[in-house]
């Protein structure tokens, strides 16, 4: 019987004090937290190739510290290379050619076509006579009238050929039209424009490091096929870390620019570490917050705040959680 009476009052006594802790404030029944909590995060760099290879070795590993100019991976250049001499060669041919355009033909070169045209000259003047003497006999009837036909077709040839050699004794002896020299030129500059970029592709080979930091992940390894841009290995700055959190914009009220907030670093034993918020921008629709209770609710939407410690914190890196008292508490403009 006495268990019968002791269970309502034991009951009642726990109902008592959940309301008096409710009234004097020691337990939050409205629902809203009293605290926000972030992440840091920091400066990210993609690595990438500029040509397609296969990765040859990976000395950086994951997690390891790197200074700039540090070698992170480097690639299979025999292809490059070969590109590299293709594009070499064909760079001296094209000089050759426009050097033969400036300077125009050699004396030795003129003396060749002068001698092949006085040639054709000598040979032409024997095809008229021969053309003559069988006109003449032709029409007396001593000779047959496939002679006086070779004859005509010597002469036509003969007469032929002493135009071209001609023609090529005088280009010869002009030198090459401004035309010529232009595309020459033109040639040339692109060529010397192709060596200097695939040379620069070649050098790049070996991944270098282009920061400080820290390796965050190497994405391939040794043998696989790799593409121009395709991320290789992403690093990690180090000393440009800021915090992110998602506040609801009915809590913004203590948030601007350049303002001042003081979090909770758990990872360092609770540090407390002070940020100034330089960036605040609406997340999309998926973070609206949105009304139960449409007559007198409205949606709400989510803002992303980052920040950045105002002095270096050592043992600060991507990944810790941050804690902000909400309400924010407050700083002064000098860190106080």
């Amino acid at each position: 019987m006495m268990r019968r009476f002791l269970l309502p009052t034991v009951l009642g006594l726990v109902a008592a004090g959940i309301a008096v802790m409710a009234l004097s404030g020691l337990l939050d029944v409205g629902g809203e937290n009293s605290f926000i909590q972030g992440e840091m995060d920091g400066t990210r760099i993609d690595v990438a190739a500029k040509f397609s290879a296969r990765v040859a070795a990976t000395p950086g590993r994951d997690g390891a510290p790197v200074r700039q100019g540090d070698l992170l991976l480097r690639l299979d250049g025999t292809e490059m290379e070969a590109r590299v001499l293709q594009t070499r060669q064909e760079l001296e041919r094209a000089r050759a050619q426009l050097e033969k355009a400036l300077n125009g033909t050699r004396e030795k070169e003129i003396r060749r076509l002068h001698q092949q045209h006085q040639e054709a000259v000598a040979a032409l003047a024997l095809a008229e006579k021969t053309h003559a003497r069988c006109r003449v006999l032709h029409a007396q009837q001593a000779v047959s009238t496939q002679r006086y036909d070779e004859a005509v077709n010597a002469l036509t040839q003969a007469r032929a050929r002493e135009r071209a050699m001609k023609a090529a004794l005088e280009e010869a002896v002009t030198g090459s039209r401004q035309e010529d020299i232009a595309a020459a030129r033109a040639a040339t500059q692109a060529l010397e424009a192709r060596l200097q970029e695939v040379e620069s592709m070649a050098r790049d080979v070996e991944l270098r490091s282009p920061v400080d930091g820290e390796i965050s992940k190497v994405l391939v390894d040794v043998g696989e096929l790799v593409a121009p841009g395709y991320p290789l290995v992403t690093l990690i700055e180090l000393d440009d870390l800021w915090m992110a959190i998602q506040v609801r914009e009915d809590q913004l009220q203590d948030i601007r620019m350049g303002r001042l907030l003081v979090g909770q670093i758990p990872a360092l034993s609770g540090k407390k570490v002070i940020f100034r918020v330089d960036y605040m921008a609406p997340l999309g629709n998926y973070a609206t917050w949105r009304a139960t209770n449409n007559s007198d609710s409205f949606d709400l939407k989510t803002f992303e705040v980052r920040g950045r410690p105002v002095k270096p914190v050592p043992g600060l890196r991507p990944g810790m959680s941050v804690i902000f008292a909400w309400p924010f508490d407050p700083v002064m403009e000098d860190g106080r």
